[in-house]
């Protein structure tokens, strides 16, 4: 492999995904709104209060712009890592620049459902930003949408902008949710190239505490060794310093490439179409619609 920072196959590989994002429909209508966004900004900043939600949307688009750049680097290196290393090359496969970008990509997705429902919002709410108390997640907004009546709202016809940010329901988020929740928790998962193989985990030390733990590790312990001497020589062989300790595998650690190369795909398509159909809500509303 080359030790250049970045190879020109790299380059090359992503010049080609930069073209095929290009031509999806998704990120043509991104593109299309949000220019009539810009057009319609050439008219001036309105001092109205429902402006603020253009600001989230403008938001929304640099980060679409960021993760289309994102995802197009790590298949890139992706697929360059293919072509130079084989399966049998080693016993693992994985890459820190698809690592770095998929951490990337999988973190702003999650963050851009959020930015995108403030923008819906924000049309209909003029929350200080400053404020944590007062900014609210996709979740909460959304909930704010399907039903205004259980908070006391009377929405003026949110329905456009609700069939946007439902969009982000889609399982694809599910999963981001999943894997984000991990990387904050400090548990980043281990993305594998070719795929996950048993021996790619890790076992990890912990001591068993309660009484329901230990009751549990006595009772695997009767089933796999039904002679008492060899349990008891097991036993010894698990405590450290009057301890017992058992091996345990982490949850969600290991990612194939494939699942997190699909899930960003489709989870960018999905917000590219949502930010695109929220701007054109937006475009025919006031007070852009002048």
């Amino acid at each position: 492999m080359s030790y250049d920072l970045v190879p020109s196959e790299v380059t090359n590989k992503f010049a080609e995904l930069q073209e095929q994002v290009r031509i999806w429909p998704e990120w043509k209508h991104f593109v299309r709104s949000l220019k009539r966004i810009r057009l319609a900004l050439d008219k001036g900043i309105p001092f109205d209060p429902r402006f603020n939600a253009v600001h989230w949307i403008l938001d929304v688009r640099g980060l679409c712009r960021e993760l289309a750049f994102g995802y197009c680097m790590m298949d890139a290196w992706a697929r360059y890592y293919k072509a130079e290393v084989r399966p049998n090359d080693d016993l693992a496969h994985v890459e820190f620049h698809v690592s770095y970008f998929a951490d990337n990509n999988m973190l702003r997705l999650f963050a851009a459902r959020d930015k995108l429902a403030l923008a819906a919002w924000a049309y209909y709410s003029s929350f200080d930003p400053n404020d944590p108390r007062q900014v609210l997640g996709y979740g909460e907004i959304l909930e704010r949408f399907r039903c205004p009546e259980h908070y006391g709202l009377a929405l003026n016809r949110p329905g456009r902008l609700l069939r946007a940010l439902e969009l982000l329901k889609a399982q694809e988020f599910k999963t981001i949710k999943q894997y984000r929740n991990l990387a904050v928790h400090r548990r980043e998962p281990r993305i594998e190239i070719y795929g996950v193989a048993p021996h790619h985990d890790m076992s990890y030390m912990v001591p068993i505490c309660n009484k329901r733990d230990i009751q549990r590790f006595e009772d695997e312990l009767a089933r796999e060794e039904p002679r008492p001497v060899f349990r008891d020589i097991t036993r010894s062989q698990c405590t450290i310093k009057g301890r017992v300790y058992e091996q345990r595998r982490t949850v969600a650690r290991l990612w194939p490439y494939a699942k997190v190369q699909k899930i960003c795909q489709k989870g960018l398509k999905k917000l590219l179409e949502a930010t695109g159909q929220s701007s054109d809500a937006l475009l025919g509303r006031r007070p852009l619609n002048r």
